[in-house]
């Protein structure tokens, strides 16, 4: 059989894994605990994003559209890395990801204005829940060390 027949080849790995540099951790893999680990890193790395589009002089429009875009997928992916299903899916149906309008609409009812409400969507998307990072023990600016990679997660349920 060869190698790049349809089906053959695994799926690219996700978004954080390859913009942000995390590792590829099997799905069901973390405790809740470890997942938060790899959001706080996954913010961390967003915060170097950032900064990186500045310096290539990216507008402040097309750098919260970037970041707002990658807070959602390091959402998802670090609520599919959770072993505690049951967890992951209330925060799914309980706490979804913004949209972009949701967003803007957020920035405006603080009554921001132009690039504000994009530096606002910035902010935001690089900064996580204090009250959830208490709660998982996460200090967010200091993150624990990244959990190790452990053997495929068994399929989910």
């Amino acid at each position: 059989m060869v190698d790049n027949e349809v089906g053959d080849s695994p799926p690219p790995p996700p978004d954080p894994v390859t913009k942000l540099h995390l590792p590829n951790y099997p799905f069901g893999s973390l405790s809740e605990e470890e997942s938060r680990a790899v959001y706080a890193h996954g913010e961390l790395a967003m915060r170097q994003l950032n900064q990186e589009m500045i310096t290539q002089g990216l507008s402040a429009e097309r750098r919260a559209r970037t970041m707002h875009e990658q807070r959602n997928k390091l959402r998802t992916w670090c609520r599919d890395l959770m072993s505690n299903r049951a967890a992951a899916d209330w925060l799914a149906a309980n706490r979804p990801n913004q949209t972009w309008d949701e967003a803007m609409q957020k920035q405006i009812s603080r009554d921001k204005q132009g690039d504000a409400i994009y530096e606002g969507i910035i902010e935001s998307s690089t900064h996580s829940n204090p009250w959830v990072n208490a709660a998982t023990g996460i200090d967010a600016a200091n993150p624990p060390k990244l959990p190790p990679v452990r053997g495929p997660a068994p399929p989910p349920p």
